[in-house]
């Protein structure tokens, strides 16, 4: 913003870093910056279409916005972007949200934005890349409602969104704005690779503390609907990028000081069902359960904070749900008053040991629904619960669903 004081200063930079976590750019232009200011939301196209410049996008924008409007446009490759006057004077603040996607990315869209260059056929496996950067939204609502919420304290006043027609007045895109590096590896790749490392490391620092919602947004960058086809056959090649994955979340999870009795048993399932999958599809919804079932390893069996007596009773829990794992069995299992354990365990985990064993059971259960075709009672009955209507209304209890509608939901995810 350069040297640019504004009342709402605090309200915008916080805006700017929870927009960050969604991975969605707000980049805040000001009158005479120059080219070294970063504006991530110019980055990659200038990949693209090297004549683009800051002074350019402010000079077009600056006189557009109003205070009270959003403006939603979409630029040349159907990005959506959002601006809006975030400090108004002589020489106004222009906010830039974006660029984001509203569609998935289908080799349909990128056949007709790569049919807008000279060479189509070359410019295709960058157009790939540079759409893999771009966030997909499935729902624009909460975004806006934080804008709304934004321009309120901004305005003091309604805000309204206006759709128009693309402001900056750009060249032709031009492939030749691809540099190549002294080994023929566009810098768009190279970019493109530098993000995906650190996206898998952020991935793997969610998993290790647990951090579901994290983890799931992490994820999201690098899904499989927007994943590169490494193999002409695109179901192994998803395959292979999927035990890769698998043997990532499992080492985020030991980093997060689980032992890997707990971990055993949800990798050789998890690589079980990947060698199982039909289609890609079928591993598109693996992988955010994927994900979401390792941090649930983290929440529940991080040895951090236990005790040497609490963790042996959570791998005597673990090892077998089958057994009977009542206070009185787990006292006489480990040797200690029942009291005294009972105590213990209220203490450090937050709750009865009867509540954390239903628990348990209960997400061996979810586990089995989402990733195999067993019968509801024989999934009961590796739960330890082999009464089925018992097994219904527990699993309801912790669910909201029967076991049948919990897979339904699931499978219609």
């Amino acid at each position: 913003m350069g040297d640019a004081r504004m009342e709402h200063e605090r309200e915008l930079r916080f805006a700017q870093k929870l927009l960050d976590n969604f991975f969605l750019p707000m980049s805040l232009l000001c009158a005479g910056e120059g080219e070294a200011e970063r504006i991530p939301s110019l980055e990659m196209r200038r990949l693209l279409q090297p004549g683009i410049s800051v002074r350019e996008v402010y000079a077009q924008l600056a006189p557009l916005c109003k205070p009270g409007v959003i403006y939603r446009y979409q630029d040349e490759l159907d990005c959506n972007l959002l601006c809006f006057q975030a400090a108004g004077g002589d020489a106004p603040v222009i906010a830039v949200v974006g660029p984001y996607l509203l569609q998935p990315v289908t080799d349909a869209l990128l056949r007709a934005n790569a049919a807008k260059f000279p060479q189509p056929e070359r410019i295709l496996p960058s157009l790939e890349k540079y759409y893999r950067e771009v966030p997909h939204l499935e729902n624009e609502n909460q975004l806006l409602v934080l804008l709304y919420t934004l321009g309120g304290e901004l305005w003091g006043g309604g805000v309204t969104v206006e759709e128009i027609a693309n402001p900056l007045q750009s060249q032709p895109l031009q492939p030749q704005g691809l540099a190549r590096s002294a080994h023929g590896v566009s810098s768009l790749s190279i970019e493109a690779l530098a993000n995906r490392y650190a996206d898998e490391e952020k991935l793997m620092r969610a998993v290790s503390a647990g951090q579901a919602d994290t983890a799931a947004v992490v994820y999201n960058r690098f899904s499989a609907r927007q994943m590169e086809q490494r193999t002409a056959a695109p179901l192994r090649g998803m395959k292979n990028y999927f035990i890769v994955l698998n043997t990532l979340l499992r080492k985020a999870t030991e980093y997060g000081q689980v032992p890997p009795v707990y971990i055993d048993g949800l990798s050789s399932e998890l690589a079980r069902q990947i060698e199982a999958a039909p289609s890609t599809e079928a591993l598109r919804a693996l992988g955010p359960r994927m994900v979401r079932h390792y941090c649930q390893i983290v929440q529940e069996f991080s040895r951090e904070g236990h005790s040497q007596l609490i963790r042996k009773l959570l791998m005597l829990v673990e090892a077998d749900l089958m057994s009977d794992l009542g206070l009185s069995a787990l006292a006489r299992a480990l040797n200690v008053n029942s009291s005294y354990l009972s105590s213990l365990f209220k203490k450090e985990m937050g709750m009865t040991l009867t509540e954390y064993v239903g628990r348990r059971r209960i997400n061996h259960a979810k586990l089995l629904l989402e990733t195999t075709g067993l019968q509801i009672q024989a999934i009961a009955q590796q739960c330890g619960i082999p009464d089925v209507n018992y097994f219904t209304r527990t699993f309801k209890k912790y669910t909201g669903l029967t076991p049948k509608e919990y897979r339904t939901a699931q499978r219609a995810g």
